[in-house]
């Protein structure tokens, strides 16, 4: 469930109300048990099922009458006009016969991700100290979710188990002011998985800023309208979705919009939010057609944003693509460099993905780390209305900058860097899974579903059903439905195995 004595890139936080849960495995079965292996064996590869793209099926045609009636052909220019009144005249065909339709063309799926493989299990006794970095990007929940909901199992490399977990808002408790941005919280349990271990999870919750206490933004939006971004769950998504996201603009906020396709445009110079009529015009008269000069869109984003940086400001990129860039800068290591160059600036960088078929998820997370801004995955407009409207203050604005967490086990000493330290104590250590607060027990429930879906061994005996029992038990007042949904999920998953549709 976690990369143990990892090092991992230190990344700002994004989020003003962080529920980042990591879990632990407090103690392992075995001390000399070995990380999976990186890739599977060639003779499981060719057995698992190919991976498609999801298709919009045509509704079946109806059968058609024998004869046809259809008006005639326009009289040429020179023939006389029939008289006003007259009745129109018919010619009658009969059609050829109406052949049943093939099933519709699926192709090898080219979405991308990244390929990480877990660390694997170690022994906590041997490597006592764990560091992590501390992000909140939520895109491979939604991405989970679109497949499901459309009969499909994700494939294994889309699903990442903290963002799966992050996705969720938590009730923990918080900081109360600002000279101390973190508060965490930590629970000891018994695996639901695996009777003889337990699992530590940490809870870490940031200063939730009011929105009259929040510094101004000056953004850039930079959005993909190549051809690709022309179905109705790309451009125009993001068209609805950056409406309600102009909304929630202060009138002291500024907002630039840059364009690519076969070239980069700035659409809108930088514009005070409290002419939102404006910056709603100009998003609605985008449309997709070109190719994918994303290099060059993120060189004139960044120039304008340079031009116009405002030091008592958060200035930030948002970029807004399926992530597939064909022309110019192409390179992802090069692209990467860049990013980090301007990140030294003061200038962040987000991420909203759209699309399927050709997402290209990998290069998104690569850039969403570089520019140490976090990365959404936008499937829905109410997916848009959580992410672009609704969380658009913690996305955009930190609390912290190059925050780590370092998890010891029987630690042997102090750091010299500033701590906000939280020992592990009785207290915080359960005998049952019953009486672990739900919060908690919702995040486990979570990650074991996360983990369920890449085919993880820690979690073979755990069923879709457990994990929709112990969710079920955990949903609490639930306002927005997140939980419920993710119940559904969880049986959509169940079903689909029932059914022998449980491989990716």
């Amino acid at each position: 469930m976690i990369e143990n004595n990892r090092k991992l890139s230190l990344r700002t936080i994004s989020r003003a109300m962080i529920a980042a849960a990591v879990l632990l495995l407090a103690s392992c079965a075995s001390t000399d048990e070995q990380p999976a292996p990186a890739s599977r064996p060639a003779a499981e590869t060719a057995a698992r099922p190919e991976v498609r793209p999801l298709q919009e099926v045509a509704p079946a045609a109806k059968a058609a009458p024998d004869l046809v009636a259809r008006p005639a052909p326009a009289p040429k220019p020179q023939a006389k006009p029939r008289a006003s009144g007259a009745a129109p005249q018919f010619q009658y065909y009969r059609p050829a016969p109406v052949m049943a339709a093939p099933p519709p063309a699926t192709f090898p799926g080219i979405d991308r991700f990244p390929d990480k493989e877990p660390t694997g299990v170690v022994s906590v006794a041997e490597h006592p100290v764990s560091t992590f970095s501390v992000d909140v990007d939520t895109a491979s929940y939604a991405f989970v979710r679109r497949y499901l909901t459309a009969g499909r199992m994700p494939p294994r490399e889309a699903v990442r188990v903290e963002e799966m977990v992050n996705y969720f808002p938590y009730a923990y408790p918080g900081p109360q002011d600002r000279t101390q941005p973190f508060r965490i919280t930590h629970s000891v349990m018994p695996s639901p998985w695996a009777a003889e271990n337990q699992l530590l999870h940490i809870a870490i919750k940031g200063y939730d800023i009011a929105r009259a206490e929040r510094p101004r933004a000056n953004v850039v939006l930079l959005i993909d309208t190549s051809g690709s971004m022309a179905p109705q769950d790309r451009l125009p998504l993001l068209q609805q979705g950056f409406r309600l996201f102009a909304a929630q603009l202060r009138d002291d906020d500024r907002v630039a919009i840059v364009t690519y396709a076969g070239d980069a445009q700035t659409a809108l110079e930088p514009t005070a939010g409290s002419q939102k009529q404006k910056i709603v015009d100009v998003i609605d008269g985008l449309h997709a057609s070109g190719s994918t000069a994303g290099g060059e869109g993120l060189q004139r984003a960044y120039a304008l944003a340079e031009r116009h940086f405002d030091p008592n400001a958060v200035n930030r990129v948002i970029l807004a693509t399926d992530g597939d860039f064909n022309v110019g800068i192409t390179d992802p290591k090069a692209l990467e460099r860049f990013i980090a160059d301007k990140r030294k600036t003061g200038i962040y960088l987000s991420i909203f993905g759209v699309g399927l078929g050709n997402l290209n998820d990998a290069l998104m997370q690569r850039l969403a780390q570089a520019g140490n801004g976090n990365a959404a995955y936008i499937d829905s407009l109410l997916e848009a209305r959580k992410a672009m409207s609704e969380e658009v203050s913690s996305t955009l604005f930190p609390i912290a900058d190059d925050v780590k967490v370092q998890v010891e086990f029987n630690p042997p000493g102090a750091a010299t860097s500033r701590l906000i330290e939280q020992p592990v104590r009785a207290v915080g250590i359960y005998d049952s899974l019953e009486r672990v607060p739900a919060e908690q027990r919702f995040a486990v429930a979570v990650a074991a579903f996360a983990q369920r879906l890449r085919g993880e061994s820690a979690v073979d005996g755990y069923t879709y059903g457990s994990i929709a029992a112990l969710a079920n038990t955990a949903r609490g007042p639930d306002p927005e439905g997140y939980r419920a949904e993710f119940i559904r999920l969880v049986r959509l998953a169940e079903t689909m195995g029932a059914v022998g549709r449980s491989a990716p």
